[in-house]
């Protein structure tokens, strides 16, 4: 399921956005642990209408950081601050929801997204059918989730196209309908998802039936990898290794992912110069260098496959392939 940023990035990073000097001033006070100097400084900006203040407000009087914890009073600074133009109720559900600076509360989280969602906010919307797609804090309830992503889209939210793709592919409360999943697929896709792009990959590159299409496959898939989506990089190194018959292009983009911290990409590198795919007859030496590194890197499940190899070579293949090892790790920064 697709996440709004908002719901990944700190309360302060929030309220620092439209944050003033005299805030700052409560923020830094706050975070030294001098509450009663931080209450003092942003108390009355948060009564001269200061939406970040109000915020930081009804964070402390949720959690009790600072002071008795008194949820009508939460309530009430965070009302006041979702009526501005810069917070809206649902970025204080999104609090809630994943406790972040007050009490984890997806109840709560639900009631913030009903307000946001009553204003007709395309995302509380999207995350009202979020929670009742998956059953987080609510009984699953598909018919509900379905209503709540068909308003986020017609509210402009394309973010629900996501939902109701998910809803589709997966039968989730309707029978399994690709042609539709496909069109919601899309309309995220162009949005800028880069899960949805893999996603539409699949579904050419692996389904029964008219949405087969290779060519487009490819091309959801590198958009993805292009937008920097590691799975996507992944699914389209598989795609050329098992559906293009391409390995070199496979290679190509297991190395980056290696590069990019994905150290499991070794063990497919491994296996191209194993199976012989990238020179015609198989590269053993080659092979267990990668699985060297891998296991070095802390690859499971590569230990067996390293002594089986060595215990086929002799002391000059052996010799070789931790040459061969050195010199990968050196070209790669190891």
């Amino acid at each position: 399921m697709m996440k709004r940023l908002i719901l990944t990035v700190g309360l302060w990073f929030l309220t620092a956005c439209a944050a003033g000097p005299g805030f700052e001033a409560g923020h830094a006070a706050h975070e030294r642990g001098d509450f009663k100097t931080a209450f003092e400084i942003l108390l009355p900006l948060a009564q001269a209408g200061d939406a970040s203040a109000q915020v930081m407000l009804g964070t402390a009087y949720a959690s009790g950081n600072g002071m008795p914890q008194d949820a009508a009073e939460a309530d009430k600074w965070f009302g006041k601050a979702a009526q501005s133009r810069i917070y809206k109720p649902a970025d204080i559900a999104a609090l809630y929801q994943k406790g972040d600076g007050v009490p984890k509360d997806v109840r709560k989280a639900i009631v913030w997204y009903e307000k946001g969602a009553d204003e007709g906010d395309p995302w509380a919307l999207f995350s009202l059918g979020a929670i009742y797609e998956s059953g987080e804090g609510a009984p699953v309830d598909y018919d509900k989730a379905f209503t709540f992503y068909t308003r986020s889209v017609s509210a402009g939210g394309q973010y629900g196209h996501g939902g109701l793709a998910e809803m589709y592919r997966l039968g989730k409360g309707r029978p399994v309908d690709i042609e539709r999943a496909v069109l919601h697929l899309k309309a995220v896709a162009a949005a800028g998802d880069s899960r949805s792009m893999w996603l539409l990959g699949d579904i050419h590159g692996d389904s029964a039936g008219e949405s087969v299409d290779l060519e487009k496959a490819e091309a959801y898939y590198l958009q993805s990898a292009r937008a920097g989506n590691l799975v996507g990089m992944n699914k389209l190194a598989l795609f050329y290794r098992m559906k293009a018959e391409k390995p070199r292009q496979a290679l190509k983009w297991w190395l980056v992912l290696f590069r990019k911290g994905v150290v499991e990409a070794a063990y497919s590198i491994g296996y191209l110069y194993h199976d012989g795919l990238l020179g015609g007859q198989p590269e053993k030496v080659e092979a267990l260098a990668w699985f060297r590194i891998g296991l070095e890197q802390g690859v499971e499940g590569l230990k067996p496959l390293v002594n089986t190899l060595e215990s086929e070579f002799g002391p000059h293949d052996l010799a070789q392939s931790e040459r061969r090892k050195r010199a990968i790790k050196a070209d790669l920064g190891l």
